[in-house]
């Protein structure tokens, strides 16, 4: 799951707004396939589906979990406050219907 807001109106460029996908968001896209790829080969008995979406971060992984069981998120930090997580991550702890595990991603 990647997920971004949309920028604001002032710095739309219009092959978004038309619904065409402009060169950095394919690029995203085509980036974080590559990182599925990994995992789809790690794990071929488990379905892994690439959701992209412009709604926050949290509110992007709570709607694609809606049917979920678990949800897995990885969390990095800076260090700061003993790594609890803030933002994204605490918001889909709160308001996620089924169990959520955080596991923190390397160098955190």
């Amino acid at each position: 799951m990647d997920g971004w807001e949309t920028p604001t109106a002032h710095s739309w460029d219009p092959a978004p707004v038309a619904g065409a996908a402009s060169p950095w968001e394919q690029n995203a896209h085509a980036e974080f396939d590559k990182v599925l790829d990994v995992w789809r080969d790690r794990f071929p008995d488990v379905e892994v589906v690439a959701v992209h979406s412009h709604s926050h971060p949290a509110m992007a992984v709570l709607d694609a979990a809606e049917h979920a069981q678990l949800v897995i998120l990885g969390r990095h930090t800076d260090g700061k406050l003993g790594g609890f997580p803030f933002g994204s991550t605490r918001a889909v702890l709160h308001y996620a219907e089924c169990p959520v595990m955080v596991v923190p991603t390397e160098g955190s």
